[in-house]
């Protein structure tokens, strides 16, 4: 994920690791011309959480774990999947209560496009957020 990010802005990563001592991760970034135009864009605060239900469906423990703590603090019930097909199963019997779906885009068993279109097929204008730690390019291949 962090890979990702960094290509992305023209960066690179360095790793130094001596067994026994440890790890060091140096990130570079190009330099930003300090004369540039800045839009300031005002505050609108910290938005409100909601009450609604949210199937989230995230392969990876961690990022499941803290996705979920993260809207949980919003206020949002938050319905958990492991993959694809648990999400597809959850939605079919619970989708009168789901405002949202939130998916990873790789997934095993089933990946999140092809759940999307399962839970589409079911309830047409469902609100989705695909989520991924690959590269756009990745995910297109």
């Amino acid at each position: 994920m962090v890979y990702g990010i960094v290509k992305k802005h023209s960066g690179f990563i360095h790793v130094y690791s001596e067994p026994g001592k440890g790890t060091t991760f140096r990130v570079y970034f190009p330099e930003v011309d300090a004369t540039a135009d800045a839009k300031v864009v005002a505050s609108q605060g910290v938005a409100r959480g909601g009450s609604e239900t949210i199937l989230l469906a995230e392969d990876n423990e961690s990022v499941r774990g803290l996705t979920e703590q993260m809207l949980a603090s919003f206020g949002y019930k938050v319905l958990i999947a492991c993959d694809g097909e648990e999400a597809l199963d959850i939605f079919r019997r619970q989708q009168n209560e789901i405002a949202m779906v939130v998916l990873d885009v790789v997934m095993p068993k089933m990946v999140g496009k092809q759940a999307y279109d399962e839970m589409a097929k079911i309830s047409p204008g469902l609100k989705v957020l695909f989520l991924s730690g690959y590269s756009a390019n990745a995910i297109h291949e």
